[in-house]
């Protein structure tokens, strides 16, 4: 019975490591199972300190052996920018500061003009979902500038390459826009009250990027949502895993059609029902690409 007991701790110690991402990279080459050429996955960061964002050599070849661009959404499509425009301005006539009381208005003023150089009434039309994430951006300590969405958007409309998207823009208003009033301001009062820690936070997470690690990345995303102070609206769930399940048969589709440059959030690589684990279970093989 002790050796049935222990060979079977072993049995489900080596499952365990076999759903996480040793390697660390951030772009993955995907082959085999009857496609007739690669396609490539790449992690990306959607908002990054200037000068981090850099078009390298290894991600340059895989772009451009490849036909299409795949991001999260088709960010080339007008109708898309158009509704990401109108989502973030308030509909209820009701201003940001008169929502957040004058004690938390007053906070939020002084940091906003502290690290932005800027004020609560640049904001009073902005409705409470949308602020809660221009505060989380704030925790980047530097001169920030577009992510990699934004760099391969521009490279693929350069070289005329077809640009396609994972989801609709609807799909990310639903997930992105479902904390309610009172977990907004719930959020807005912590970060507001505990900004060395968002900024702590923040470059832990930038580090985790800059070094790589998917499965770094993938487990402290986890990490915030299990321990969160606050509630931060949806499930990890919902973040991650279940459009990740949506994302794979998309994947397959485009891969089995042309070679594609596949481009999305880092942390969506790693985990059990991360994309690299769910295309090896449906045959593909995927390998890093390293510098």
């Amino acid at each position: 019975m002790r050796k049935f007991l222990i060979l079977s701790i072993i049995i489900v110690a080596n499952l365990l490591n076999a759903q996480q991402i040793k390697e660390k990279a951030l772009l993955w080459e995907i082959s085999g199972n009857g496609i007739e050429s690669p396609s490539y996955l790449f992690g990306t960061i959607h908002l990054a300190c200037e000068g981090d964002v850099l078009m390298t050599d290894e991600i340059r070849t895989a772009f451009n052996k490849s036909s299409d661009l795949m991001l999260e959404i088709d960010m080339s499509d007008p109708k898309v920018l158009m509704e990401m425009m109108s989502i973030v301005n308030s509909n209820d006539g009701i201003a940001l500061s008169e929502k957040l009381g004058e004690d938390l208005s007053n906070k939020v003023d002084k940091l906003l003009q502290e690290k932005k150089s800027s004020n609560l009434a640049m904001y009073e039309n902005v409705n409470l979902q949308s602020f809660v994430m221009q505060m989380s951006l704030m925790g980047m300590n530097c001169q920030t500038a577009g992510g990699y969405d934004l760099l391969f958007l521009q490279e693929a409309m350069q070289n005329f390459k077809s640009i396609k998207g994972l989801e609709s823009i609807q799909t990310q208003i639903d997930l992105f826009m479902n904390q309610t009033e009172e977990e907004s301001i719930e959020a807005i009062d912590y970060m507001v009250n505990n900004f060395s820690e968002l900024e702590k936070q923040t470059s832990y997470i930038v580090e985790l990027y800059k070094s790589k690690d998917i499965q770094g990345l993938y487990d402290e995303t986890k990490r915030s949502y299990d321990e969160a102070e606050y509630s931060m609206g949806g499930s990890f769930e919902d973040l991650l895993d279940n459009r990740n399940v949506n994302w794979i048969p998309v994947i397959e589709d485009q891969i089995k059609e042309t070679s594609t440059f596949i481009a999305f959030g880092a942390a969506h690589l790693a985990g059990d029902k991360g994309v690299i684990n769910l295309l090896r279970e449906k045959g593909y093989t995927l390998t890093p690409i390293y510098k």
